[in-house]
């Protein structure tokens, strides 16, 4: 009975583990003049501008990090080729964004904390600020 009961836990075991290698996307190419579809990769820019996360039809599409030439950068969700779901904004100066975009706008609720240490948490609009509103999450 303990060899039977160790044998399954092994063969559980082992297909649990191979459940993530199944879904994994493959790398991109590393040629980037090549198409970018359903994979992996980074991708610079001439201005010296990089992306490196998913890509779906040439676009960036997933989870994935984009610094700007000047150093501001983005983490987070994309679609579409522009910054669409929960991601953090971060400026040369210190100032960040945390919080939901739409559109490669800040759109829904966000906090911006500024490098001075203030902060403007509410409702965003088409990337402005529109109203102060602290939302408290479900118990």
């Amino acid at each position: 009975m303990k060899r039977l009961t160790a044998t399954i836990c092994l063969t559980i075991a082992v297909l649990l583990g191979s459940v993530g290698a199944g879904y994994a996307l493959p790398y991109c190419p590393s040629d980037q003049n090549q198409y970018y579809d359903n994979c992996y990769g980074t991708y610079t820019s001439a201005s010296g501008a990089r992306y490196v996360g998913v890509f779906k039809e040439n676009k960036k599409h997933g989870q994935g990090n984009y610094t700007w030439p000047d150093g501001a950068k983005y983490v987070g969700e994309w679609k579409d080729g522009k910054e669409d779901g929960q991601g953090t904004f971060t400026t040369v100066t210190g100032d960040k964004y945390v919080g939901n975009f739409w559109d490669g706008r800040k759109n829904g609720q966000g906090t911006y904390t500024f490098a001075n240490g203030r902060i403007k948490e509410g409702i965003w609009k088409d990337g402005k600020f529109q109203y102060a509103q602290k939302v408290t999450p479900r118990p």
